[in-house]
């Protein structure tokens, strides 16, 4: 699956962002290899990992 896909399909990219954010606080290493692998920004997963819940979920709504 790629970013391509995902701005194609019904997936909303913001929510995979944010899941992808969670992967990272649990273990940047893991996170960050996800995320590459996607072909995110790794400096927009790390920022939204450090928010609380209710600032992710706030920052990736549309």
């Amino acid at each position: 699956m790629t970013k391509k896909y995902l701005e194609n399909s019904h997936f909303s990219l913001l929510r995979v962002i944010r899941q992808k954010a969670l992967f990272f606080k649990a273990d940047p290493d893991y996170g960050t290899r996800v995320a590459k692998g996607l072909g995110l920004d790794i400096k927009e997963v790390e920022r939204l990992a450090n928010m609380t819940k209710e600032e992710r979920a706030k920052a990736t709504e549309k």
